[in-house]
């Protein structure tokens, strides 16, 4: 009895054990749903190879590092072009930005074979899109624009290529209060934003009647 009494309990751990496995596997679906997110059947080795590495710590922290490599070129642009009064920085910056164009487009490039059609669902792949978008047409303008010899209006596209520190919001996931901080900023903005539209509304309508009623 003793023994038919440990196997029932050991059998009821192992059940409830993996009913705790298939539940955590139903919520981990849910959510990748949810993001956006795929399962890997039927995607090719290299596929699934590239998703692995995108989705590596490595990489992750290798391009927060480049991210903050950005920040340092513009600062140092910035600087340069302030202390000589014209757009003359070190030739190494541009070689430096057109080096950051591409490993942007290489990444937003993989990152799109990797989702393809699930690509738009999330919300930062989003905003990365619109960024090198931004970013490579800044740089194919520029030599257009640099070919012609038309030097002011290279240093206001240059304006332009700060899109590019949008991404520096990536680093703050390292820091969760940080993160948090800005979450808490967007959510704000939005409200504030919707609460103009609203007061924008009452104050047109309030003044139609108002009108109306000193016509009449």
């Amino acid at each position: 009895m003793a023994v038919s009494g440990q196997v029932s309990t050991g059998s009821s751990s192992v059940s409830s054990e993996a009913k705790s496995d298939l539940v955590d596997n139903q919520l981990r679906a849910a959510i990748d749903e949810l993001d956006g997110e795929t399962d890997q059947t039927g995607w090719s080795h290299l596929r699934i190879q590239v998703d692995k590495f995108l989705a590596s710590r490595y990489t992750e922290w290798a391009i927060r590092a480049v991210i903050i490599f950005n920040v340092m070129v513009v600062l140092v642009e910035t600087d340069a072009n302030a202390q000589e009064g014209k757009q003359n920085a070190p030739r190494w910056l541009q070689s430096a930005n057109h080096a950051l164009s591409i490993f942007y487009f290489l990444e937003l490039l993989a990152r799109f074979f990797v989702y393809r059609s699930k690509f738009f669902y999330d919300g930062s792949r989003r905003m990365d899109f619109v960024i090198v978008l931004a970013d490579s047409s800044n740089v194919l303008v520029s030599l257009a624009v640099q070919n012609s010899g038309n030097l002011g209006a290279v240093s206001v596209l240059r304006i332009f290529r700060l899109a590019r520190l949008g991404r520096a919001l990536k680093v703050l996931t390292v820091f969760p209060e940080l993160h948090m901080m800005v979450k808490g900023l967007l959510s704000a903005l939005k409200a504030t934003m919707w609460g103009s539209v609203f007061v924008f509304i009452a104050v047109l309508l309030w003044s139609i009647v108002s009108v109306q009623s000193f016509i009449q």
